[in-house]
């Protein structure tokens, strides 16, 4: 699916246009007027493409996505969709990898068929013994590959833990980073990393939990996760170190995180050799805590017609934001889908509480990712009153400085707000210091989305894909 929505000015209204694409179809043509335009691509595997582009009047733009061929499709929908990919049968997978190509048929003249010893005969005690063996070797086989592909796999894992603190005052740096240097700009300089014990779940997940808990303060430092996974893929999390649960019978009681690595891909196609292997992994930060976990569920997967409940526990989360700032960012997360008359009814000053949350903790870089979409969808103060762009700019470089998102939607609302920005700035044609920095701003936030993992409710990131 493609998604293309304007970029040129801060007030637009224009709706979106989607257009359905498959791999083998010829360029679809969509009719826009002269602009700026950002153009997403939604693959079925859960990945998020996104290319700006500038369209003129009587003009064409072209715009290719490379997409890498996966091994997954090979076996269809069994395995290309959603976030979590079930492997296809056994069965199915040997039948595309292990059975070898059938020679042609020989065909015997009518004369000497009768001499030719009937070996497919299914009466005959040959064949059922040849046939026992066969059944008897894949069902081997096949347990070989999983035991492979689960218990030495899996064990494989490797995980450090990062204690690390960012000057909110550092520059905006001026061109492409590489993924290790940009992860360092988000994140800032870290301490001596502590390595995460490996406690396996079954065959193919594992968690990965620190030995002990470090005492964690938000206003000066973070924790990051940094997982190497058996096929060569490394990744970057936030790891929830120091979460307070905000649920009524645990409230501000600390919970337990973990970084929890699955296998998703066919657990046949397989190897001893894993680190040659093209499994794919899922590396996902979890906290022990059903209700958080449920909300940023509703929250990522935009089912904001979840209901008055959970509309209910985003102002409960928001309201505690003493006990959980990063709960509070996720709560003002979830008003901020909803419309501003289902908020008002619940609190009429939920956007008071948005702007505290902004003030009282300027370490949090999700407090500033929502004052910044609440200001660019209502204004500073609501009602029909324009956008005062300056402090609109202000919030939304404010959230690049202090850092790398909790949440991985924090990434992309930021990135619609800086969008917004940089296009109204050439629409009208400002100039400046500040101007710059928003340019610069949004380099660094798209290089970001570039290699931020789509799926998980905490920041993600991909710095080096799978070996092949």
């Amino acid at each position: 699916m493609v998604e293309v929505t304007g970029a040129s000015r801060i007030d637009t209204t224009e709706p979106s246009h989607k257009v359905p694409l498959g791999v083998n179809d010829v360029p679809q043509q969509i009719s826009l007027v002269e602009g700026s335009y950002l153009v997403r691509l939604y693959l079925p595997s859960g990945d998020v493409q996104a290319e700006r582009i500038e369209v003129r009047s009587g003009g064409l733009a072209e715009l290719t996505f490379e997409i890498g061929k996966s091994s997954l499709e090979w076996f269809g929908l069994a395995t290309s969709l959603g976030s979590v990919k079930p492997p296809p049968h056994p069965s199915m997978v040997q039948s595309h990898e292990t059975t070898p190509p059938r020679p042609a048929p020989t065909r015997l003249p009518d004369h000497l068929k009768s001499a030719a010893p009937d070996l497919f005969d299914r009466n005959s005690v040959r064949f059922q013994k040849l046939s026992t063996h066969s059944v008897l070797l894949q069902e081997h086989n096949t347990n070989e590959l999983v035991h492979v592909s689960g218990l030495q796999r899996v064990a494989q894992t490797e995980g450090w833990r990062y204690i690390s603190c960012v000057n909110p005052v550092r520059a905006f740096p001026e061109g492409r980073l590489s993924p290790r240097k940009l992860v360092r700009w988000w994140t800032g300089n870290s301490e001596q990393p502590v390595r995460l014990n490996l406690v396996q779940s079954d065959e193919r997940s594992a968690w990965l939990l620190p030995p002990a808990p470090a005492k964690m303060d938000v206003r000066r430092v973070r924790a990051f996760a940094d997982i190497r996974a058996p096929n060569g893929a490394t990744y970057y999390a936030v790891f929830p170190e120091g979460w307070a649960s905000t649920s009524r019978n645990r409230l501000g009681q600390i919970v337990k995180p973990s970084v929890r690595v699955t296998e998703v891909t066919d657990i046949a196609m397989t190897f001893k050799d894993s680190r040659a292997t093209p499994s794919s992994w899922r590396c996902a930060p979890e906290i022990d805590d059903v209700e958080a976990m449920s909300l940023l569920g509703f929250l990522h997967t935009g089912l904001v017609e979840a209901g008055q409940m959970m509309l209910g526990l985003a102002h409960t989360w928001l309201f505690e934001k003493t006990v959980n700032p990063v709960a509070a960012a996720a709560g003002a997360y979830m008003l901020l889908s909803h419309t501003e008359e289902a908020n008002a009814q619940l609190a009429p000053d939920w956007r008071d509480w948005v702007s505290n949350l902004y003030r009282r903790y300027p370490e949090i870089p999700d407090g500033a990712i929502a004052m910044a979409q609440m200001t660019l969808a209502y204004g500073e103060s609501g009602g029909d009153e324009e956008i005062d762009v300056e402090k609109l700019r202000g919030y939304a470089l404010e959230a690049v400085r202090r850092g790398l998102p909790f949440l991985g939607t924090g990434v992309r609302r930021l990135t619609d707000v800086l969008v917004a920005l940089e296009g109204d700035d050439r629409a009208e044609g400002r100039s400046g210091p500040q101007v710059e920095g928003t340019r610069r701003a949004l380099s660094l936030v798209l290089q970001l989305g570039r290699i931020t993992v789509p799926g998980e409710f905490f920041t993600v990131l991909r710095l080096s894909e799978e070996r092949r």
